[in-house]
């Protein structure tokens, strides 16, 4: 597994504004999905929840992101909010 097509270049943990850009948010959806970050994901959730199952150039979406990382917490916020199990 290697994590090249997310953006690690986005911090994550301290992000103060969400960026505007599509691209942008579907990275930063990943990224936090990736590592866990459920305050980062719960804002992402309530304000651009149209990105919930956007998936990377490897077909990987958050949800899977936060289920290989054993995030449980991540994974049963995705899924309460509408991500695509399958």
């Amino acid at each position: 597994f290697s994590n090249t097509n997310i953006n690690t270049n986005i911090n994550v943990f301290s992000l103060t504004h969400l960026p505007t850009q599509s691209d942008e948010l579907k990275q930063l959806f990943l990224a936090a999905a990736y590592y866990g970050n459920l305050t980062l994901l719960e804002r992402l959730v309530q304000e651009h929840k149209e990105h919930i199952n956007c998936v990377d150039d490897q077909g990987r979406t958050p949800l899977f992101l936060s289920v290989f990382g054993e995030h449980e917490e991540a994974v049963a916020l995705l899924l309460r909010n509408g991500a695509d199990p399958d």
